[in-house]
């Protein structure tokens, strides 16, 4: 598969504890499981290899994202938490960072919005080139979670 789009990235940054939550009901020990078996039996393997299956693929893609942002420069995390936990928009990003360089001692200091903007690009790019296990299976794997929970 292709690298990432931008808007792939963005989904799963939106929304990977959203994700990390929903694949925990999928545990095999919760009683309260989203996955519902299907009436006929479809795809190869028993029903419990399909969900371990199933949770390791999603799993390791999220597990690959997690570690690309750890591995951004602090300022670039800083931005991402900004932009993908807290929903700020790049306007509030930019005086944000704008007062933490004030703060440093850098008095006239400001950042731009295309400056925001342009982080973001990078953090996408970096993010993107980092997870080699979101790939069509994933997002298959994606959509049966979210779109209900029936195993293929």
């Amino acid at each position: 598969m292709a690298e990432l789009t931008a808007q792939q990235v963005d989904y799963l940054l939106y929304r990977r504890t959203y994700l990390r939550r929903l694949l925990s009901l999928t545990e095999p020990n919760t009683s309260s499981s989203i996955i519902q078996r299907p009436h006929k039996s479809r795809g190869h393997g028993s029903l419990v290899e399909r969900i371990a299956l199933f949770r390791c693929v999603i799993s390791k893609g999220l597990d690959e994202l997690d570690e690309a942002i750890r591995t951004l420069p602090p300022n670039l995390r800083q931005v991402a938490s900004w932009k993908y936990e807290q929903h700020l928009t790049y306007r509030e990003i930019a005086a944000r960072e704008t007062k933490r360089l004030k703060r440093r001692g850098l008095k006239d200091a400001r950042v731009s919005t295309s400056t925001i903007h342009y982080q973001v690009q990078k953090i996408r790019e970096h993010c993107a080139s980092r997870c080699p296990s979101i790939n069509e299976e994933f997002w298959r794997a994606i959509r049966t979670l979210t779109d209900g929970g029936v195993l293929p």
